[in-house]
């Protein structure tokens, strides 16, 4: 993922829900990464977003 920066607003972490648990799995194994997860259940994504660490510049 690459990270920008625009408008003074910076990108720190992607969640995505989806109801299709087959593609979420796929998804999760060949792209997530330490900022970009999958998610099946929205409130776990949500709780994943809200609660992600990150170091401020």
């Amino acid at each position: 993922m690459t990270i920008r920066t625009s408008r003074g607003v910076q990108c720190i972490g992607v969640a995505h829900s989806h109801q299709d648990q087959t593609k979420m799995d796929l998804y999760e194994s060949r792209f997530s990464t330490e900022q970009e997860h999958y998610f099946l259940d929205p409130t776990a994504a949500r709780d994943w977003i809200e609660n992600l660490q990150f170091n401020q510049s």
